[in-house]
């Protein structure tokens, strides 16, 4: 038997399985921040500029996601000519995933192009 890691540990952990997703959604936050800046060729002091913020404002949220809000991150999306669209997709157990189906994505810069595998595909409901 393949012994778990330490995600697929505190994954089956029912204590600590609500402040786990929390991170990953910090995490993916800033990653989708950091990729839009990086298409809109925006430093964190331009974006600091447009948000009328401070540039340790933005390396914060970057770095840490500390005082990241829903609303901040419409903001920024909002500076930087984006939208944010939250998606809410089905929990799956780490034991039944597919390695390959939930790989992380990797952004691969070559030049001044970036390519970002596509994200799963989420199927919408009507509520």
């Amino acid at each position: 038997m393949i012994p778990l890691t330490d995600y697929e540990s505190l994954e089956q952990r029912d204590d600590s399985k609500q402040l786990l997703r929390q991170e990953e959604l910090l995490v993916d936050a800033q990653e989708e921040i950091a990729i839009a800046m990086s298409r809109e060729h925006v430093s964190k002091a331009e974006l600091a500029k447009r948000l009328g913020r401070s540039r340790p404002f933005v390396t914060q949220i970057l770095n840490s996601g500390r005082n990241l809000t829903l609303r901040t991150w419409a903001d920024i999306a909002t500076a930087l000519g984006h939208r944010v669209i939250p998606r809410m997709i089905k929990d799956v157990p780490a034991a039944a995933r597919s390695t390959t189906a939930h790989a992380v994505s990797t952004v691969e810069i070559v030049g001044s192009s970036i390519s970002i595998p596509p994200k799963p595909q989420v199927r919408e409901i009507d509520l």
